[in-house]
């Protein structure tokens, strides 16, 4: 069975080789790398050139760039696999682990296989940190199965991205499913809710495969946040996605999945905000919550929300930088003398 690996490519020059190297180690053969070159202005399209004209499974697709999301649409149109992985081109894979999975049956027989992740923490461009992220559940999972465990895979960020997946291309196309170019953080996620959606079986890998390479600049998410108007608003599509989940995925897990990621981009949001915009923060989320069940027990940062202690979030975000501050800078000690070699 062919499989397709899609990568959208935005000056990432500096990676891209290595990215791709750990896919053709993987795979033998049948197998193809579509490098969707997003309107890069470093070199990295001549880059994915270099690569085609040196590897015939190596195909490129030069755009005008429309973000991450508009290129995997067009690698996904643009795929003859039956099998599609997403990768971007600042990470790698643990290729003897991927080939693995890859030779399963399983992945052929599942609507879908979730792998783990390491987020690889670098600092000069020495990896000083891994933390490794799956689901605990060995084996595939009926719809009832994981529907039960649903709340746990997204606690796991087994359902947040799309690049620890393996994807059924006619699952996609008979959906008509792709990615939402309107979302600028979070539409991985509404698009796995809308595939899984569809899914009957799900093959789980209890181990770290994907290497993500976490940014330095760790406040990028609250800035972007900035460019929203409401978190509310912001969660249409996600919670519109939630809707179409199975009726074996109850209601109460739906609720706690959207309760949390309104926590998440909340605190992102605070992060980059004043305390004006804090108080809009504080009365959005008291009018949203008033309209929902939350079975969620209140934690310290949801209370201060709920009585609209804006002062307090702020004051408190203020000891979070600082203690960020002083984290970055002995990491960075940390990085010189100790470098994890992969």
């Amino acid at each position: 069975m062919k499989i397709s690996f899609i990568i959208p490519v935005y000056n990432c020059k500096e990676y891209l080789p290595a990215c791709v190297a750990s896919i053709q180690t993987a795979v033998a053969e049948d197998y193809e790398i579509l490098l969707i070159d997003d309107g890069s202005t470093d070199g990295s399209g001549a880059v994915c050139d270099e690569l085609s004209a040196k590897f015939s499974e190596i195909q490129v697709v030069h755009q005008e760039n429309a973000g991450a999301s508009a290129a995997r649409n067009q690698g996904i149109l643009e795929a003859s696999g039956e099998l599609l992985l997403f990768i971007d081109a600042d990470d790698s894979i643990d290729s003897a682990a991927l080939g693995r999975v890859l030779a399963d049956p399983h992945t052929v027989e599942c609507d879908l296989t979730i792998f783990g992740l390491t987020f690889d923490y670098y600092h000069n461009g020495k990896c000083y940190r891994q933390d490794p992220l799956y689901h605990d559940y060995d084996g595939v999972m009926d719809r009832s199965c994981w529907s039960n465990n649903f709340v746990q895979l997204y606690r796991d960020n087994s359902l947040s991205p799309v690049w620890n997946k393996v994807f059924k291309r006619n699952m996609i196309l008979a959906h008509n499913l792709e990615l939402d170019t309107s979302m600028f953080l979070y539409e991985d996620f509404e698009f796995v809710l809308r595939y899984i959606s569809h899914c009957d079986t799900i093959w789980n890998v209890p181990q770290a495969i994907y290497h993500y390479r976490q940014s330095e600049d760790e406040g990028n998410a609250g800035r972007r946040l900035k460019r929203i108007p409401s978190i509310p608003e912001f969660l249409k599509p996600i919670e519109a996605a939630l809707q179409q989940l199975p009726q074996e995925v109850s209601t109460t897990s739906r609720a706690m999945v959207l309760q949390q990621l309104y926590l998440v981009l909340a605190r992102e949001k605070i992060a980059a905000s004043d305390i004006q915009t804090i108080t809009r923060i504080c009365t959005d989320y008291q009018k949203w919550s008033k309209k929902r069940l939350l079975p969620l027990e209140q934690d310290r940062f949801q209370k201060l929300l709920l009585e609209g202690r804006a002062m307090q979030l702020w004051l408190r975000n203020k000891k979070t930088l600082l203690r960020h501050w002083i984290a970055v800078r002995v990491k960075a000690l940390r990085a010189t003398r100790t470098p994890i070699v992969n």
